[in-house]
């Protein structure tokens, strides 16, 4: 009897061991959520813990609801993502003032960009800038300021222009700036245009014709001003019309060349060398003059000695008494 008791609890025993305890091993609709291996949950314990499709699944044809009891298909994640993505794009972005500008493109984005004529100076990194106080970079990753640019271009103007020592004088006013001057008996006569120059031999060959737009040398003022002075006549027939000549020989004649040969000038008087002649030209010039001296004396004679008779015949006549 007792033998049989004892394998009916064997038998029990391997019973349980190998049967689900509906109690003690079944997770409840009821009962909080374990997770466990060696418990199971009823169906309606599972429809409690996880998401029912139907009523607590969002789809990208759904409004989407703000709450903690539905969750999202990938679509539907898309869809708000792209959607809070664009108006926090379109609305969220904005600009400090600085010159960057923002421009809705209208489709969830945006385009963003550097407005003409609104960055600052300050924006660019100070060591990108050369100042006025700060050594000339010369190289293409810096820039310089205005005033830096202008201290440049004042060295550059007092510093890299000179001379060559043909007249002209470079003086530095000490402000950036030079005046450039021609200094007094220092500029060579080869620094005037040819075309400007009437030469000796253009003198000869009558071309250019003097003009206030042009000088003469030297040489060609001698050839057209000078007076000739030899006792030959002068050979050639390109001379100026109203050149002088003057012969320098015992006549000593003054001749003008008329454009085609020289004339000697009437009113220049020949002194000659001869003593009789010479004599005689003085009298025939003074006689004129004595006879005209000698008469008008004569006249003022005979007034003289008439008066003079008459004063003595008075002093000497007697006066008789009436009686």
């Amino acid at each position: 009897m007792n033998e049989d008791f004892l394998q009916n609890n064997y038998a029990v025993q391997e019973i349980k061991n190998n049967t689900w305890d509906n109690d003690t091993q079944t997770i409840h609709s009821t009962e909080a959520w374990v997770s466990s291996d060696s418990q199971i949950a009823t169906t309606a314990a599972i429809d409690a813990r996880f998401q029912d499709e139907l009523t607590e699944t969002i789809t990208s044809a759904e409004v989407w609801p703000d709450n903690d009891d539905t969750v999202a298909t990938t679509a539907a994640i898309d869809n708000r993502v792209d959607s809070k993505i664009d108006a926090a794009i379109t609305g969220d972005i904005g600009t400090d003032g600085t010159g960057i500008t923002v421009t809705n493109d209208g489709d969830g984005t945006i385009t963003l960009g550097l407005g003409a004529g609104l960055i600052d100076l300050d924006r660019i990194k100070a060591s990108d800038i050369v100042t006025s106080a700060e050594v000339w970079a010369n190289d293409d990753a810096t820039i310089a300021t205005t005033a830096k640019i202008d201290d440049m271009i004042d060295a550059a103007i007092t510093g890299d222009i000179a001379t060559d020592g043909t007249g002209i004088t470079v003086t530095n006013d000490g402000d950036g700036t030079i005046t450039l001057g021609l200094a007094s008996n220092s500029i060579d006569f080869d620094r005037i245009k040819d075309a400007d120059i009437i030469t000796y031999a253009e003198q000869n060959a009558g071309s250019p014709a003097p003009a206030d737009t042009n000088i003469f040398t030297a040489s060609a003022a001698a050839r057209r001003f000078d007076t000739i002075v030899q006792t030959a006549t002068p050979t050639g027939s390109n001379w100026e019309v109203g050149k002088t000549w003057f012969q320098n020989d015992a006549d000593k004649t003054l001749s003008v060349w008329n454009g085609s040969g020289w004339i000697g000038i009437s009113s220049v008087v020949r002194l000659p060398v001869k003593p009789k002649l010479f004599m005689l030209m003085q009298l025939m010039v003074i006689m004129p003059m004595m006879v005209t001296v000698l008469a008008v004396l004569s006249k003022q004679l005979k007034l003289l000695l008439n008066r003079s008779t008459l004063k003595f015949l008075l002093q000497s006549a007697t006066v008789v008494p009436v009686m």
